[in-house]
């Protein structure tokens, strides 16, 4: 599947997701929804943003104790390596010009991710991952 709007082009590749799941997680244009209802998915962006190290720590082991406790499943975009590796059983890699043409690979556990000794692209912080956490 593939959505394009006004120069943003995003392509997704086979996973498990239906394409109207996608859409409604990704909202129009791409551009994340927010809600104040209790849902049992939630989708977070860069939980780590503007936080000390000790600050991500505390938030990522409260969105996972959360995530654990009440059967949730958090959709986290998040560049910090080390919030990943506290949150994330699978990892989904975007690889292209973030915001402009990029492709969505397939999700994958984050220690096979890690196992397969990803490529310094890949693990440039200016590269766009995406976390599935579920209980």
């Amino acid at each position: 599947m593939t959505i394009a709007q006004d120069g943003f082009k995003l392509k997704v590749v086979g996973g498990l997701f239906a394409d109207s799941e996608i859409i409604v997680l990704l909202g129009q244009h791409g551009t994340e929804k927010t809600t104040s209802i209790a849902c049992s998915h939630y989708l977070i962006h860069e939980p780590s943003a503007h936080l000390t190290p000790q600050q991500r720590d505390v938030a990522a082991r409260v969105i996972r104790r959360f995530v654990t406790l009440f059967n949730k499943t958090a959709f986290v975009v998040e560049h910090d390596f080390t919030m990943v590796e506290h949150l994330a059983d699978k990892v989904v890699v975007f690889v292209g010009t973030p915001s402009v043409d990029c492709v969505a690979k397939a999700p994958q556990l984050w220690t096979l991710f890690l196992a397969r000794r990803p490529s310094v692209q890949e693990l440039s912080s200016r590269k766009q991952i995406g976390m599935q956490t579920s209980a």
